[in-house]
């Protein structure tokens, strides 16, 4: 055991973690990197650190990081499968793409993982939805709603919305239109 986790508890990857989740918080992403980089140096098996530089990678929507980005999403996934997060941004990340089928499979492993979580229904029920397959994507917004709801948060109206255009789209058996955003 190190000398710096015998005295604070906390090994000096997980130092620079938290200080890199303090500058990304305040969007100083090249700092939240450098932090990251650290910490996974000091901790190069540890799938949460990747899925966090990720993360920070996704999060500073810089073009040129997104291949960085995807390839520490998939050396955390490799190290460590049940990495939600990891598999929830490769969905956003083939979502914003429009690879839909990607997407989907992506969401359905994060959901494996992370089943309470909402933004993953309310995701699976968008692929479903650009798919075409609007049962599945009336099912899984439904099921967005009723998690939103029970966690009391904020982002249930977006799900109703789609809902309500779901549920019209199905009954006229339409297509939804094209350039509808998402939000």
């Amino acid at each position: 055991m190190g000398v710096l986790k015998l005295f604070s508890g906390r090994s000096l990857a997980e130092r620079y973690l938290e200080r890199g989740l303090v500058h990304l918080d305040k969007k100083q992403y090249e700092e939240a990197l450098a932090d990251l980089t650290s910490a996974i140096e000091e901790e190069p098996y540890n799938a949460e650190l990747y899925t966090t530089r990720g993360f920070i990678y996704l999060e500073s929507n810089r073009a040129e990081f997104l291949d960085f980005a995807r390839a520490d999403f998939a050396y955390a996934l490799r190290l460590d499968p049940r990495q939600w997060v990891a598999h929830y941004c490769l969905g956003m990340i083939a979502f914003a793409a429009q690879e839909y089928r990607d997407a989907l499979e992506s969401f359905v492993a994060a959901h494996l993982h992370a089943p309470s979580r909402p933004e993953i229904r309310y995701y699976l029920g968008l692929c479903h939805a650009r798919l075409g397959e609007l049962d599945d994507a009336i099912g899984e917004m439904i099921a967005a709603v009723e998690l939103f709801q029970e966690q009391a948060d904020s982002r249930q109206r977006y799900a109703r919305s789609w809902l309500r255009l779901l549920k019209q789209a199905q009954r006229s058996r339409r297509a939804l239109p094209r350039g509808r955003r998402v939000s």
